[in-house]
């Protein structure tokens, strides 16, 4: 899966590229599934803004369908429909209609990262409840930015097929590591081994990865980080095909 590169634009107000250009490019490198240029909502942006920033998205989706047909006409690569809105949730409900009525193979929630930094699970289900209710039934839905175990199961729960994020390595650059119920700094571990089965807790205590100098360190603990991830997303398979999963 490629991103576009959108999170750039939210974060540094400009890319230097095309719709075009990232969608031809996506296409041409073969990856397996590409998502258009669309525009995130930035949290706080006045209604106004985000309405016409929503219609934009829209008119780059439809753009970036005809032009798949031209220069990818076995349609070997799955497009991606980000619908937008952020917490403005009667325009999110609007995207989703609008987008849902194109045919994309795979649609997706934008815009939530402001919000898992916080914690703010709450508004965040809201956004993924309104959206599953306008998107076509039976289409895979990805979330944005999704890199907590706090937060993949109960996103799995209300329908969301698809996600990612770059946590695993951004927390381990700042030192903090992920577990199963919240993030530490390393600093603030008073054990001495992170509680944790991972090969990198097995072999290493926490004052030894504190010695380290700051690459090797951030290297082993965006190992950690992965090794958490994975195991909560095992349970999470587990836990579906038991039938469990939300099942106090």
């Amino acid at each position: 899966m490629t991103d576009s590169g959108a999170y750039q634009l939210l974060m540094y107000g400009k890319v230097e590229v095309s719709p075009d250009e990232i969608l031809r490019y996506e296409i041409d490198i073969g990856t397996d599934i590409g998502v258009i240029l669309d525009i995130p909502t930035q949290w706080g942006r006045p209604r106004e803004a985000v309405f016409l920033e929503v219609e934009e998205t829209l008119r780059r989706a439809r753009a970036a369908l005809v032009k798949a047909k031209m220069w990818d006409p076995e349609h070997k690569m799955l497009i991606v429909g980000p619908v937008q809105g952020g917490d403005r949730l009667d325009i999110l409900s609007y995207s989703a209609v609008k987008m849902g009525e194109l045919n994309f193979d795979i649609y997706a929630i934008g815009s939530p990262t402001t919000l898992l930094e916080e914690y703010d699970f709450s508004t965040i289900m809201r956004m993924i409840a309104v959206v599953k209710e306008k998107l076509p039934p039976g289409k895979p839905v990805h979330l944005f930015g999704a890199g907590h175990p706090l937060i993949l199961p109960f996103a799995v729960a209300m329908g969301i097929d698809l996600f990612d994020s770059a946590s695993y390595v951004l927390y381990a650059r700042d030192d903090r590591i992920i577990l199963r119920d919240r993030t530490v700094r390393l600093s603030e571990v008073r054990v001495d081994r992170i509680p944790c089965n991972c090969p990198v807790c097995r072999r290493y205590s926490v004052k030894e990865l504190m010695s380290m100098n700051k690459a090797e360190r951030e290297r082993l603990l965006a190992i950690h980080n992965l090794y958490v991830l994975w195991e909560e997303i095992q349970e999470i398979k587990a836990r579906i095909r038991e039938g469990t999963l939300g099942v106090p």
